[in-house]
């Protein structure tokens, strides 16, 4: 899996410098800001980070698993706004520009990033399937569970039902084009769609459609000319390059296999102590074998945009642990107890588990 035996690397290049530069945070002035995707462990993320921060510190409506009341945040003042330090939800990424947060207050975004495959077979069995707890490592379910699901209307219907019991089944269906193609790439370049003109923008935060309609002639003479991989091509690299883009801008980079490392340094960069982050969120889908022989060989004929984001995410990680690594090897006993023992270890390289 990509993403795993990672570890801290020194930069070889300008780019790798660049991305090895840990963002200097100033608690005064910068209003951290985590939207986060759907079965990244972005809610027991954002419920460690309201138990790190003072209560008087997050903003008003913030909740880790639902959406900002953005109306009740519109048309305050600065002085409104001043003793305010943290902002999460699961809006749409760019909400911070539609609130009008004061020059005085600078957002500064926190991001975290899934494997592609196992986040979107997490989408699948966790939030389609809605019985996901009764899957056994080998692909069994319990079928009275699972039969109670449909009974009581979960909005699991006979087709996704059996896809639940099969899951080779489903990677081999169109369904799993619809789910894979709802992307993180996506997420985090959130004006890039308006580059493909087979695409209707979708007005909820992550979502966009295919717009088989005949615009001016546009879309569908792009299909009858044979040119509709090529174009495909590029509209998901450049969706790709302005996520990464909006990587660079960001406060910290997560990876969510490697939570451990990437907790470690957001309490460096934002000069916390460690706090344990909640595991009971974060469920591995089932059965894996599935994702990665059948889902990967499937999935890298589509776009190759979440993979790049999520390459570049690990890429992020590993040059600022290993910057995390030069900082801390003069550091004294006043750092490490800042820190924390085991924050301390895992970021100097003498403990922890390291890349999952």
């Amino acid at each position: 899996m990509a993403g795993l035996n990672r570890s801290a690397r020194a930069p070889a290049n300008d780019i790798d410098r660049r991305w090895s530069e840990i963002p200097l945070y100033r608690p005064e002035q910068d209003l951290v800001f985590f939207s986060h995707i759907h079965k990244t462990s972005g809610t027991s993320l954002s419920s460690l980070l309201a138990n790190v921060f003072p209560r008087t510190a997050v903003v008003p409506t913030s909740h880790p698993s639902k959406g900002l009341l953005v109306s009740q945040l519109q048309g305050h003042d600065s002085e409104w706004w001043q003793p305010f330090q943290l902002m999460f939800s699961h809006n749409r990424a760019n909400v911070t520009d539609t609130i009008g947060i004061p020059p005085t207050k600078t957002p500064r975004v926190l991001i975290t990033i899934r494997n592609p495959l196992l986040h979107k077979a997490s989408i699948f069995f966790e939030s389609v399937c809605r019985f996901g707890k009764h899957i056994s490592d080998d692909g069994t379910i319990d079928q009275e569970a699972a039969t109670l699901a449909r009974v009581n209307g979960s909005g699991v219907d006979t087709e996704q039902y059996n896809f639940c019991r099969d899951p080779e089944m489903w990677v081999g269906s169109k369904q799993f084009d619809k789910v894979y193609r709802n992307f993180e790439a996506r997420w985090l370049s959130y004006g890039a769609a308006e580059g493909h003109p087979c695409i209707r923008p979708d007005p909820e935060f992550n979502r966009w459609r295919v717009d088989d309609t005949d615009v001016g002639g546009t879309c569908k003479a792009i299909k009858a000319s044979g040119q509709d991989a090529d174009v495909w091509a590029a509209y998901f690299e450049r969706t790709a390059d302005a996520a990464i883009r909006r990587m660079e801008g960001a406060l910290w980079v997560g990876v969510t296999e490697r939570m451990e490392e990437s907790l470690c340094l957001l309490f460096l960069t934002l000069g916390k102590k460690e706090s344990e982050m909640p595991q009971h969120r974060l469920k591995i889908p089932r059965p894996i074998t599935v994702w990665h022989d059948k889902a990967k060989e499937k999935a890298v004929s589509y776009d190759r945009a979440d993979w790049r984001v999520f390459e570049a995410a690990n890429d992020f990680l590993d040059l600022r642990l290993w910057t995390a690594r030069e900082r801390l090897k003069g550091a004294g006993d006043e750092e490490r107890a800042r820190l924390g023992d085991h924050c301390f270890q895992v970021l100097a390289g003498t403990g922890g588990s390291g890349g999952e």
